[in-house]
């Protein structure tokens, strides 16, 4: 992994994590950008409300990015689990992630009625 010179432990770290062993410390995420990156929004009929209430097009969205991030990550860093957030989580502590994500697959018109009431 580029700039990282102890990934053995940083390893060792997550599976205790994992594993709930993890007893003095929480594990740290911290993020900075390296390169100068300009914002891209694909073209997409309609509102910006629109846009995001269509499962559809948003997880379309979270594999493109998520897969662009590991593209882009060519092993140098670890790339997480993409998230569905914000605005899911409370179907995601109900349902669990895997299970939204065959939710939003097979039933999106239902999920939508649930996550506004969960908001």
């Amino acid at each position: 992994m580029t700039g990282i010179d102890n990934f053995d432990k940083i390893k060792e770290r997550y599976q205790e994590y994992w594993a709930k062993e993890n007893h003095d410390r929480p594990l740290m995420d911290i993020r900075a950008f390296k390169h100068d990156y300009r914002t891209r929004i694909a073209e997409y009929p309609g509102s910006l409300k629109e846009r995001w209430m269509d499962t559809e097009y948003v997880l379309k969205k979270t594999v493109e990015l998520t897969k662009a991030i590991l593209d882009d990550s060519r092993g140098d860093y670890l790339v997480g689990i993409t998230d569905i957030h914000p605005g899911m989580d409370g179907l995601v502590s109900l349902r669990g992630p895997e299970e939204l994500c065959f939710d939003l697959y097979e039933d999106p018109e239902t999920v939508k009625e649930k996550h506004f009431q969960y908001k």
